[in-house]
């Protein structure tokens, strides 16, 4: 089996662990975003909870999709099979962080734990860093690229400076400028637990 097919195992092993868990409160669906690993798995967790396929797909980064061949419309059809044949789905969406470690700086991995019953499961699911840009003029999106945060925003003696590369900004208004860091989902794997004594 290729490793698209042992990540798969492994998520299908993560989602075997879901149970009747909460739906998300207000405060859940506030606190989404993806700019820590932490912000992005409890984002993950309400997407689960929640029923969202599309802020579940939102998480996962891009050379995760790349690599295991995976669309939108592919990730809503697999977890729909998943629902009809694995019991208790969204247990993963309780799953107890139980350590963060930054691996690089732009990688990080988290440790968790998801418990149902008398089983007992962990994981170590994985983050990279995805830096990118916008240039937006009102609700239209006029350019956009992953390039390093780095190079994009400068610290100067009098204040911050973005520089985004492009042409044939100065005849459209620019209302609004973005460059971001977003931490996304790069790959899962499964912790085994050493045996309770």
């Amino acid at each position: 089996m290729g490793r698209r097919g042992s990540t798969f195992l492994v998520i299908w092993s993560l989602f075997f662990l879901a149970g009747c868990v909460s739906a998300p409160a207000p405060e859940d669906w506030l606190a989404v975003g993806w700019h820590g690993p932490e912000e992005t798995f409890r984002t993950f967790q309400t997407a689960l909870r929640g029923d969202r396929p599309d802020l579940e797909y939102a998480c996962f980064s891009d050379a995760f999709k790349r690599r295991n061949r995976l669309g939108q419309l592919a990730w809503r059809e697999a977890r729909e099979r998943l629902h009809g044949e694995i019991p208790f789905l969204d247990r993963l969406g309780a799953a107890r962080i139980t350590r963060v470690t930054s691996l690089a700086p732009d990688r990080a991995a988290i440790d968790a734990r998801a418990t149902f019953l008398w089983m007992r499961r962990s994981f170590r699911v994985t983050f990279v860093r995805e830096d990118f840009w916008e240039v937006w003029s009102g609700d239209v999106l006029l350019a956009d690229d992953y390039a390093d945060f780095d190079r994009v925003v400068q610290a100067t003696g009098d204040g911050v400076r973005v520089l985004v590369p492009g042409e044939g900004f100065e005849s459209t208004p620019i209302t609004r400028v973005v460059a971001d860091q977003y931490w996304k989902i790069d790959d899962f794997a499964e912790i085994l637990d050493a045996p309770r004594p």
